[in-house]
């Protein structure tokens, strides 16, 4: 099973599930929620603590389109994680 799974509740918004650790048996969170907005084709509203974003939104032609655009701002949240962890060893080695 992939540490990482969509899943829709019964109001048709989609739950973007992260468990890094599944082998250590951490209990999965969810990281991003999305809902394709009511009154505009094709835009997402979304929030997710993990972006500190309580309420935004973003275009997307599908739901497929929709899961790649989260799943790459979660990938360029850790990304941009990574640099800020780097950043602070270089410092320490100077």
């Amino acid at each position: 099973m992939s540490n990482k799974y969509w899943r829709e509740n019964d109001k048709g918004a989609w739950y973007l599930y992260f468990n890094p650790y599944d082998e250590l048996g951490s209990e999965e969170s969810i990281i991003f929620r999305m809902v394709e907005d009511s009154e505009s084709d094709n835009w997402w509203n979304y929030s997710s603590e993990l972006l500190k974003v309580e309420e935004d939104c973003f275009y997307a032609e599908s739901l497929e389109e929709a899961k790649e655009t989260a799943e790459d701002m979660i990938e360029e949240h850790y990304q941009d994680v990574i640099c800020y962890y780097e950043e602070l060893i270089r410092k320490w080695h100077e």
